[in-house]
């Protein structure tokens, strides 16, 4: 569930669109995340997760969009360049695992308002 307007993650600090952060096991609603850390969230849980999550964005870029590291970034696309030619162009950074799992722990920051996530549901941020 996307909330409509961009915020400010709870786990790695970026300003992004944020989603509905909610426990698949109680219902609960944890917080509100970004689209990137979300999916970390569900390896985390699964016991299958790497110990850093590594973004990256585009020197001259125009805006402050933060991609996954990928490896389609930097492969040729057909007869096309990759969309990454070298690593002096981008800036890289690591989010170290110990956020995801400190947010897990504490059951998120909105944790003790006790809502039952639902469909289409808002929260003012």
């Amino acid at each position: 569930m996307k909330i409509s307007r961009f915020g400010i993650c709870q786990i790695c600090g970026y300003r992004r669109r944020l989603l509905v952060d909610h426990s698949h096991v109680s219902g609960l609603v944890r917080g509100l995340i970004c689209y990137h850390c979300n999916p970390r969230l569900v390896n985390i849980e699964r016991g299958a997760h790497a110990h850093f999550r590594y973004l990256f964005r585009p020197l001259d870029a125009f805006r402050n969009s933060w991609f996954p590291m990928h490896r389609i970034f930097f492969e040729p696309r057909g007869a096309r360049p990759p969309l990454v030619l070298s690593l002096d162009d981008i800036e890289i950074v690591a989010i170290p695992c110990f956020l995801f799992h400190k947010y897990l722990e504490t059951g998120g920051p909105l944790a003790p308002l006790n809502l039952q996530y639902r469909e289409h549901l808002e929260i003012d941020v």
